[in-house]
């Protein structure tokens, strides 16, 4: 198994963290969520705040690329000029780079940076601001391969130095 790299990988991760608000968004509503994202299946992650292992079960179709993050971090401002932009960068990188305490995955697993892109978030959103239109900038470890045929188990784990984000993750994926 080895990793998508691709220059579309940085702009994957702004449409999964686009598609991850929108699933939020869908989770609290009781909406249908949906994971194939076009040739794409992207599997949700979760902050641990109480919960210290996500396990999910997924059934993909042959082709798809699977988009999972290790840990990441998500910038987002109202602001739109080019010193705030490269203050939401510099925040992201600090929060990944410089504070992460450990990051490992049972699957290759790279370091990517997202271009900037706007983003909706919503009423009760997790990342506790004001509902609205926001840009965003978003690093850290994914992992963004294509498997064969059968059954598999992506596992992954990522904390930051001072615990306040923690990700671990078992994913059963089933390609069909």
């Amino acid at each position: 198994m080895s990793l998508i790299t691709t220059t579309n990988n940085q702009k994957l991760t702004s449409e999964w963290w686009k598609w991850f608000i929108e699933d939020e968004r869908n989770k609290i509503q009781g909406t249908e969520r949906k994971m194939q994202y076009g040739p794409h299946f992207f599997i949700s992650s979760q902050w641990a705040l109480g919960k210290r292992l996500l396990e999910t079960d997924n059934t993909i179709e042959e082709g798809k690329t699977i988009v999972v993050p290790v840990i990441n971090w998500l910038s987002v401002s109202k602001g739109k000029d080019w010193i705030t932009k490269k203050l939401m960068l510099r925040k992201a990188r600090h929060e990944i780079k410089d504070t992460i305490a450990t990051h490992r995955s049972d699957v290759p697993s790279m370091y990517i940076e997202s271009p900037f892109f706007q983003v909706h978030l919503y009423e009760g959103n997790q990342f506790r601001v004001v509902e609205g239109d926001y840009n965003a900038v978003s690093c850290g470890y994914w992992t963004i391969v294509e498997l064969p045929r059968g059954k598999h188990v992506l596992t992954s784990f990522g904390s930051c130095r001072n615990g306040t984000l923690t990700m671990d993750q078992k994913h059963r994926v089933e390609v069909v």
